[in-house]
This record gives C-alpha cells, structure tokens and sequence, in this order.
C-alpha cells in the first residue's frame, strides 16, 4: 500500500548544545524516588540521579538531532498518543453543562438500562446417552424435585462443570454460559416452580428461577455520574477526530495505488468535520516549530498542557532598571511591532478567542490587575491610577508593543496569529516586568517625598 504524500514543517535543531538542570527538574526526580523507595534520596543519591537525567538528556538530544525517531513505530505511537493525550485535555477545558447531560441523557436512556436479573438453580441431564434417554430421565427428575430438599436437588441428575446456583446474572450473563435459546426460555419463567427441560449447548436442564428482577431505567438523577462520564468520554473522542479533521486539510494526501495491486478499496474521507476551535487552541497552546535556525522557547506547562505562568515567573529575573525593562522585557530577539489584527480579516478565525483568553489569563496570572476586555483586537488591565497608567504605556511602548490608554486602563494588542511562545509571552513578561518595576521603584519613590 503507497504511503500518503504529506507536507511537514521543518526540523528545528535550536540550541542543543545548553542543558539546564532546573529546580522544577531536581523536584520532578526526587519526587519519583521517593515515589518508588518511600523516603527521599540523599544527597549522593539525588546527585547520581541528576547525571543520570543529563547523560539521558544529551542522548536524547542527539538522538533527535541525527533523525533516529524516524521510522521508529514505537516513538511513532507515542507521539500519537501524545497528540490524543492533547486533544483530550482541550476537550476538557470547559465542563459540559447540566442541559448538556440532559439532553444526552434523554438521546441514550437505553444506554442507562439496567437490565432484568434472575437467580436460578438447575439439575443437569447429559444427552451423551442419547436424546430419548435424557428426555427419559429429564421427565422422571421434573417429578421428583418438587418434593426435595433444594439442598438435595443439586446431587441429582449428572455432574457439571459449572455451578448449579446462579445469583441475579443477566441474558447476556446466561447467553454466554449457556447459550441464547437457554436464556431466552429462562427469562420466561415464573419463580418458584421447576421448569424443563431447557436445552442448552451442554445438554439438558432442569431449572427453578428463585428470583426475578425486571429491567429498570433510572432516572437522569440517578444516572448523571454515569452520563457524565460518557459525555466527557465522546467529548473526547469527538476532540481527536475534529483535531485530525483540522489538520488533515493542511495536508495533500495521494493514494497510489493500481486496482491491480489492492481492489476496490475505499478509503474514506479523513477529513470528515474539522473542529476549528480546537486547531486554534492548540496552534497557540502547542505551536509548530519554526525553521532549522529559530530557537524554540521554553516555557513551563501543568498537567492539563497549558502554560503554567506562576511557574513561568518564578523562573523569571524581574530586572532593577527601566533601561533592562525596555532591553529584556520581552523576546531580546524582538524586532517587528507587536500590533493588533485586522479585525474584518480575523472576524471569524476561532484562534482569536483562545488567543484573548491565554493573554487574559496570562496578565491576571502575573500582574494582580484587574483584566478587562477592549474592543476586538484588544485586552486591557487596569492600573491603580491614571498616572500609572501613563508610565506603562511608556515602559511597554519601548518594548515594542502597540499599547494604548483609556484612562487607567492599558490596552494591549491581540490577533489570532499570535503564539503562546512568542507574542503573548513577550506581553505578559513585560507588562509583569514593568508591573513590577513600578511597583518597587517608582511608587515607592513617590511616596518618599511625600
């Protein structure tokens, strides 16, 4: 079978040569230890583990380098699953409602059927000596059982490989014991008496039902643990297709193949219904690596993928001088205007929304300031003062950034091309930079000559 024609972006080799042991690392590899040997490493011990993970990393990296995860089907798997992992974590961003739950409920209420039960006992008559004999032998035990002690009724009749007494076990139970037409005859009778024969794939038996419990459907009440899980479950699924669906149409995909060679194949459309919005996310939460000689920025990410601010600030050095603020606020590399989209152009682009929430959650995250929504193309937060607002509009006018002002409000660009490694990051950096200069310098000066 010929192997899709595929477009791929290019690998980025980035700056291999520079390992950083952080303290989130050391953590990460003591936490493990002691996970597994139920006390801390010592000292000697967490030494050996930190070269361990820098020999690990240096393979790890050059192993990359020289191409070795290609064609490897199981680094090829785990990638996949990684992506799937991805998809997953976006579908649960947001809870699905109780009208959601409901609805779901109300379209696959067969689904939360319980189904009917019985408890029965059986007497076994093997048919190896011929169906007349067993049917024989069978009609003398009928007689007889009534009158024995149920006890006693289970040495009759000829031994079994099973049990002879069964507890609220389902058709499905039974079907796949005994076979369908066994539980079908089952389930029609009446507690209380001896029935028979039914005929199994065994033989011959003899059954009395000693209780009997009709299907129940549950109220949504009842069943809404369960339905949560299964919305969250499609959720899900419907997560990974729409994320494959988006970006198989970035891709040409060509079957070469003669009829001669496989027949009558039909392959299907991988396209099927591409979500937009989840593309969008993660374009900004997972953005692609750029060319062979970009760097790629590395910021810290929680459990659930997203990027972990709190952490990305406790990393960071918050400069002691407005001439650093405006050099190293943002991306050092920065050179084009951080400026806003066109909003007629982006009016219907689902990145612009995932881009406006990272970028609030980012400021709210470091800089303690109120977040507003602007106008589209913009966010804002609010500073204590109008004066204070002045003063940032300049500081994070020297990083580049198409800021402006209504009132104490700053207002900062957005756009659904912006990346979480690239704009938004330089934005939160340096608004939480000059935030934190105001805050400790010029403030604090004022209030000196008071």
């Amino acid at each position: 079978m010929p192997q899709p024609t595929t477009h791929s972006p290019a690998r980025s080799v980035g700056d291999r040569r520079r390992i950083s042991v952080s303290a989130e690392r050391v953590r990460v590899l003591a936490d493990r230890w002691a996970a597994q040997w139920k006390r801390p490493p010592t000292n000697d011990e967490l030494a050996g583990l930190i070269r361990q993970w820098v020999r690990e990393e240096i393979l790890y990296r050059e192993a990359i380098d020289r191409g070795l995860d290609q064609g490897d089907e199981l680094v090829r798997r785990r990638l996949i699953q990684k992506m799937n992992g991805i998809a997953r974590g976006l579908a649960e961003r947001s809870e699905p409602s109780l009208s959601d739950l409901r609805a779901f409920y109300l379209e696959n209420v067969d689904r939360y059927t319980v189904p009917a039960r019985r408890s029965f006992r059986h007497v076994y008559v093997s048919t190896e000596r011929g169906n007349d004999a067993a049917e024989m032998s069978a009609a003398e035990l009928l007689e007889r059982l009534p009158r024995t002690d149920p006890e006693e009724a289970a040495r009759l009749g000829d031994p079994f490989v099973l049990a002879h007494d069964f507890a609220l076990v389902t058709p499905q139970d039974v079907a796949s014991r005994f076979g369908r037409a066994f539980a079908d005859g089952l389930f029609e009778l009446a507690p209380g008496a001896w029935y028979g024969p039914l005929r199994s794939s065994f033989g011959l038996h003899l059954v009395e039902v000693t209780e009997a419990v009709d299907d129940y459907t549950p109220s949504f009440e009842e069943a809404q643990a369960r339905v949560l899980v299964d919305v969250s479950d499609q959720r899900q699924l419907a997560a990974e297709a729409g994320l494959v669906a988006a970006l198989a149409s970035e891709y040409e995909i060509e079957y070469a193949w003669d009829d001669a060679d496989i027949e009558a194949t039909d392959v299907g459309d991988v396209i099927q219904v591409p979500d937009l919005d989840l593309l969008g996310t993660l374009a900004v939460l997972v953005p692609r690596r750029g060319g062979a000689g970009e760097v790629p920025r590395k910021v810290p990410v929680d459990e659930a993928g997203h990027l972990d601010w709190t952490q990305l600030m406790a990393e960071i050095h918050l400069t002691e001088s407005h001439g650093d603020i405006a050099l190293a606020g943002g991306n050092p590399r920065r050179t084009a205007l951080i400026e806003p989209g066109d909003p007629a152009a982006e009016s219907d682009d689902p990145r612009y929304a995932v881009v406006a929430a990272e970028l609030t959650r980012g400021l709210r995250a470091t800089t303690r300031a109120p977040v507003v929504e602007g106008p589209r193309g913009w966010v804002g937060f609010t500073c204590d003062t109008d004066e204070m607002a002045v003063w940032m509009i300049r500081a994070l006018a020297a990083e580049n950034l198409a800021v402006r002002r209504e009132g104490s409000t700053v207002f900062m660009p957005v756009s659904a091309s912006f990346v979480i490694e690239d704009e938004i990051l330089d934005m939160v950096v340096a608004a939480a930079r000059a935030m934190h200069f105001f805050e400790d310098h010029i403030r604090v000066t004022d209030h000196e000559h008071e």
